[in-house]
């Protein structure tokens, strides 16, 4: 098990580059987080995320001094264009990260720079967040990247972004009645405290009127603007959550 009290090493690399024992880690690292639903086979989820992984930019994970892992982030990207211009799409794939890290700064200093492809503004280019959401995800991005839309309530730059996303969907996933996708994964209830924590924080009632069975396996897919203002936006808060967590007393 990871030692929160350890020192955190973080690893910045290319997803290709990952071998088969290294991707088999993650993979139960994974399921830690959320397990495969019942009917979904572990060999075909398994190869589908070695595929996702390898396929991304960069992959994050970060290790104590014994080399357990205790977080483990990917991102893909995507350059479009539709009726509304130009747009670049961060797809963050996989993002697990275990409690005790969970605003530690290292951490999303290495998230800010996996995302620094849609952080920086292009002239007539877009720069979105995407994918797909369940609640505690949710409640974060409506901190921190706000607005955060759906197929519900989405204007036309981004629903274009949301329309390749269900695009991609095998069509059996995609509830298009209730605007919610059928993942293979279960999610981990974060617990009562995490609940009675957030449940006036932006977004959590939106979250749950839309998707009120997403620990079964139901989300929401998502995008957000992104661009400088989510880098001030998470400047911020790392800078709060690193006085309030990581202060004195911790090194």
């Amino acid at each position: 098990m990871f030692d929160a009290r350890a020192r955190v090493r973080v690893e910045l690399v290319p997803g290709h580059g990952l071998g088969d024992d290294e991707l088999r880690a993650m993979w139960r690292f994974r399921l830690e987080y959320a397990p495969l639903r019942a009917e979904v086979d572990p060999d075909d989820d398994f190869r589908r995320f070695v595929a996702r992984c390898r396929e991304s930019r960069t992959v994050m994970r970060c290790f104590d001094d014994a080399g357990r892992l205790g977080a483990l982030l990917t991102v893909l990207f995507r350059d479009g264009r539709g009726a509304a211009g130009a747009y670049r799409c961060a797809l963050p794939e996989y993002g697990f990260v275990h409690p005790a890290l969970r605003g530690h700064p290292t951490v999303m200093v290495g998230w800010l720079r996996m995302l620094a492809p849609v952080l920086v503004p292009r002239p007539g280019r877009a720069l979105f967040l995407a994918g797909s959401a369940y609640l505690p995800s949710y409640v974060n991005l409506s901190r921190y990247a706000p607005p955060v839309w759906s197929v519900h309530d989405a204007p036309a730059p981004a629903r274009q972004v949301l329309d390749e996303l269900i695009a991609a969907l095998p069509p059996e996933r995609w509830d298009a009645a209730r605007g919610v996708a059928r993942m293979p994964t279960q999610p981990v209830d974060p617990g009562p405290v995490w609940h009675s924590r957030h449940a006036a924080a932006p977004g959590y009632q939106r979250y749950l009127a839309r998707c009120p069975d997403w620990r079964e396996g139901y989300s929401l897919l998502v995008v957000c603007p992104a661009g400088p203002r989510l880098l001030a936006r998470a400047g911020v808060g790392l800078m709060r959550r690193h006085r309030r967590r990581w202060g004195a007393g911790r090194r």
